[in-house]
Order: structure tokens, then sequence, then C-alpha cells
């Protein structure tokens, strides 16, 4: 007997909801939220965390700028190519920690996140 709840088959609107996301990951859940975000609710919620975080990003536009005027081109490349991979670094601890944090709140719900063994025909 399936269940019929509000006009529609709950149990087969489960089944086929389940199929959608099953290959979902974590990143995509991510990906999915940082796209909601966006840069100004990005903003927000660092304000939010840290008083100093939009004073910071303000002086390390300046200081940036700065640096760059300041400097000989050899050296204004690698202050570039430095902040490259200090970006791609943060972004890898923002994922990474991410996923700590989806993990550990999976866990908290009492999801069991183990591969099921698949039955025997």
């Amino acid at each position: 007997m399936t269940m019929s709840i509000l006009g529609g088959n709950q149990k087969k609107a489960e089944r086929i909801a389940r199929d959608i996301i099953k290959d979902l990951t974590v990143a995509d859940v991510e990906w999915t939220i940082v796209e909601a975000t966006g840069y100004k609710g990005e903003q927000q919620l660092c304000a939010a965390i840290d008083d100093n975080f939009l004073k910071n990003e303000r002086r390390l536009s300046l200081l940036g700028h700065k640096i760059k005027s300041a400097v000989n081109d050899e050296i204004g490349e690698l202050v570039d190519e430095y902040d490259d991979v200090r970006i791609e670094s943060s972004v890898a601890r923002q994922k990474a920690s991410f996923q700590l944090g989806y993990q550990a709140a999976l866990r908290l719900l009492g999801v069991d996140l183990k591969p099921k063994a698949k039955r025997r025909k």
C-alpha cells in the first residue's frame, strides 16, 4: 500500500527524489550554497563572524594596490603569483571546512553514511 497525502503518491515521490540525488556530492551542496549566497551574502556572513572582516578586506585591497605600484615588474609578478597561490590554498581550506561541517551535521542528525551491503538474489 502506498501513502497518498496531499493528492500525490509520497512513496513514489520519495523514491524518485532519492534517485535524483543519489549521485549528489558534498561539493554539489557546497556549490549550490555558494551560488545562492552570492558575494553580498558572503560579505554579510563573514562580517557577522568577524567584526573586522570588511575593514580587513578594504585594507588588503589597498595594500595590494600600494605594493603593485611601489615595486618593479618582476616583484609585482611574484606578488601576483603569491596572491593567486594563497587564494587557491584558502579555497581548499574552505572546502575542507565545509566537508567537515557537513559530515559533522550528518552524524549529529544520526544519518548513517556507511555503504549498505548489496542483497544477494
